[in-house]
């Protein structure tokens, strides 16, 4: 069903989309609307890069998603998605960008080692106002050559005001990853990088050039709405209200920030390559690659209460003000392990290594989290109204260090790699109770 808001000033928001999707649609390229409606059930697929441009507010209570890519593609990318509104954005379903594509189909060969997957896609929306109640996904990187570098995860870009009308809960069961998990499958809700891509089985031995390092998990970051990336006027208002109080009501509450933002994960490095009777020692393993950074939002200050002196018959104080909204939960991504150390040349003859084995690779940093502010209480109204309850802040996780890459064989073994390093964590702050109002 779809949400109806309405802004303070007391004029209900006009009806969604002139311009509607329904069913299974296609497209690719610039798109400019008058307002655009992706209906409930109904599938938006881009077999290209997409921008909508949009005039008017946009709802998508169905799915916006960017299509896969297909192995050995000349371009393996995955699609970008790019929604622009000089009014609102509303996702009560899934925007998902589209997953980099497979360097090649079936196995690793000699010949293929060394060509890389795409990049994830990315998700970019930009309004005034963006409402993410739903989905939205940036793609993860696709397969690469076991001796090429994997491929980074697609970022998640928010240009403007962001909040949603639904609670952020984490639940105190499943694991940060399981939670995840749960949150990108049907009906979840939440905002997520794409994973780093993956490698196609152990890499060729020497001479073959190796790479093999993990790749980085996308980020998610928040700026402001700049209307000089998009031609559009800035409209009047903005903020948490959603209806005009009358006398002695109480204040709006701010809506929250976004629902919880989970950095990508980085993926593992490749075990370093084996010794060859040319070359006998093994070789190093590569490091993970780094999880996601999130950058959490504040959650919206409450409406301050009305004054209503004098009393009407029947009233005992003027309307509370509104409770503070909460910050956005920001959990960093998870960095990836470092690649196992080559093996040594083993010679049959001798029945043993003849050379050291190669150090495990470094694990990769997990990614740096801010969790966002909680908002303000409003003003409570006069004669005595109670002020408004402040916001809580987000939670905030770091993004878990990968393990280090376990040491190769060799007549003596390698070493193990280190253990990459937690993220960093900025928590935010609580908001502030609202002033109680005065006497008339």
């Amino acid at each position: 069903m779809a949400t109806v808001l309405l802004l303070a000033g007391g004029a209900a928001n006009r009806a969604w989309a002139s311009t509607s999707a329904a069913g299974n649609q296609q497209t690719s390229g610039v798109w400019s609307v008058p307002a655009w409606s992706v209906a409930s059930g109904s599938v938006y697929t881009a077999t290209g890069d997409l921008h909508v441009v949009s005039e008017g507010d946009v709802l998508i209570a169905g799915h916006v998603l960017g299509a896969a890519r297909v192995a050995g593609q000349a371009q393996l990318d995955g699609i970008d998605l790019r929604i622009s509104s000089r009014t609102r954005i509303v996702v009560e379903g899934l925007v998902r960008a589209g997953e980099g594509g497979n360097a090649f189909a079936e196995v690793s060969t000699e010949s293929n080692c060394q060509l890389r997957g795409g990049a994830g896609g990315d998700v970019i929306l930009e309004a005034p106002l963006i409402i993410v109640d739903g989905r939205v996904v940036a793609g993860n990187g696709g397969q690469s050559g076991a001796n090429a570098a994997a491929t980074r995860g697609g970022a998640v870009e928010l240009r403007g005001l962001l909040r949603t009308t639904r609670p952020s809960v984490l639940g105190p069961v499943e694991t940060l990853w399981e939670r995840r998990a749960a949150f990108r499958g049907p009906g979840g809700q939440g905002i997520f990088g794409g994973d780093g891509g993956a490698f196609a089985g152990e890499p060729f031995p020497m001479p073959q050039a190796f790479d093999g390092r993990g790749g980085a998990g996308g980020s998610i970051a928040v700026q402001a709405f700049d209307p000089l990336l998009v031609p559009f006027e800035l409209p009047a208002a903005t903020g948490g209200q959603w209806f005009v109080p009358s006398d002695c009501a109480d204040g709006t509450p701010g809506l929250s920030a976004a629902t919880t933002a989970f950095g990508g994960a980085g993926s593992a490095g490749n075990p370093g390559q084996n010794g060859t009777a040319s070359s006998p020692q093994g070789g190093t393993g590569t490091p993970g690659g780094h999880g996601g950074h999130v950058s959490g939002t504040n959650g919206g200050a409450g409406g301050a209460a009305p004054s209503c002196c004098p009393l009407p018959e029947g009233a005992e104080r003027g309307g509370a003000g509104g409770a503070g909204g909460a910050g956005q939960t920001a959990i960093g991504g998870a960095g990836g392990a470092g690649g196992r150390g080559g093996a040594a040349y083993f010679d049959t003859a001798l029945n043993r290594y003849v050379a050291p084995g190669g150090d495990g690779g470094d694990g990769g940093n997990g990614g740096n989290a801010a969790s966002g502010h909680g908002g303000n209480g409003g003003a409570g109204g006069k004669p005595q109204g109670p002020g408004g309850a402040a916001g809580a802040a987000g939670a905030v996780v770091p993004g878990a260090g990968g393990a280090g890459g376990q040491p190769g064989r060799g007549t003596t073994n390698g070493n193990a790699g280190a253990w990459g390093v937690v993220g960093t964590v900025y928590p935010g702050s609580n908001g502030t109770a609202g002033p109680d109002g005065g006497d008339c």
